[in-house]
């Protein structure tokens, strides 16, 4: 999935990938460099330390692929 923001008065395309039920979303530059990783609060404050491990994992599998 793609989003744009304005940058120096242009609009650049920005990946963002989504863990399957959008828990963790993560952002990207055109290279590949994380620009940005956030997660859905009410989720992360309940979720055991091996499944946000999967849902990044997830995240990110879906973001480069």
């Amino acid at each position: 999935m793609l989003s744009r923001i304005p940058r120096l008065h242009a609009w650049v395309p920005v990946p963002i990938g989504h863990s399957p039920h959008r828990e963790v979303t993560v952002e990207l530059t055109g290279s590949g460099d994380v620009t940005t990783v956030r997660f859905n609060r009410s989720w992360l404050r309940d979720a055991h330390e091996a499944n946000l491990a999967r849902q990044l994992t997830a995240t990110f599998q879906a973001e480069y692929e």
